[in-house]
């Protein structure tokens, strides 16, 4: 396992290990703070993107020295990197409260079904949570294929969302995330607020089914 492996691998025992925490000591029905904010990163832990648990983009940061560690070629693919580890963050906080007997939508206001006896006092061990992240990562490898195929066969056709300082736009076919890439010219190492501008408003518009770039 090499180190950003590993890495994220402790990151995502110590959200679990957490998300278990906030499961025992709270009641069903009341919201869980720790899945008010989920954040994931790139590769280079520079690129931060934050999520609600269903996906929906909160928030992105770009930290200072992107511009050496990642570069203006590579970090349109660190921000899609750090939104997919958020997702996939988001999905194993799903499957954990349907283990607990708990619904998914523990944002304040929303409803949970009261907990299952049986389950909410088990504590979720670091075997578990490497068999959750196994079948997550298959899981999810199947579904983003199967979307590819359908979306190259009913949509082949690309769509763009740029961001509103032209610096970051999205590629999309039909509704799933084909890609993404940056203005390579007018992109220098003091961007890095209006990038993360730019990245979070394209993914909000591609998940809202809106664009932002000025008339596509």
């Amino acid at each position: 396992m090499d180190d950003v492996e590993s890495r994220r691998r402790a990151d995502a025992e110590t959200f679990v290990a957490n998300l278990e925490d906030e499961l025992r000591c709270t009641a069903p029905g009341r919201p869980l703070s720790v899945l008010d904010v989920i954040e994931g990163s790139d590769s280079s832990n520079l690129v931060h993107c934050m999520v609600r648990l269903d996906g929906y983009p909160l928030r992105i940061d770009i930290m200072s020295g992107w511009w050496m560690s990642v570069g203006a070629d590579g970090v349109a693919n660190a921000v899609l990197q750090a939104h997919g580890y958020a997702c996939e963050k988001a999905g194993i906080a799903k499957l954990l409260l349907r283990r607990h007997g708990r619904d998914w939508s523990t944002r304040s206001g929303s409803r949970q079904e009261p907990g299952d006896p049986t389950q909410s006092g088990d504590h979720t061990d670091m075997d578990a949570v490497t068999d959750i992240l196994q079948r997550l990562e298959k899981t999810a490898s199947r579904v983003s294929t199967a979307m590819r195929r359908f979306e190259r066969r009913h949509h082949p056709e690309h769509r763009e969302i740029t961001g509103p300082h032209g610096l970051f736009t999205l590629t999309l076919r039909g509704s799933f995330i084909d890609g993404a890439r940056v203005d390579m010219i007018r992109l220098g190492p003091e961007d890095a607020s209006a990038l993360a501008s730019d990245a979070l408003a394209a993914l909000t518009a591609a998940r809202s089914g809106t664009s932002r770039n000025g008339g596509s």
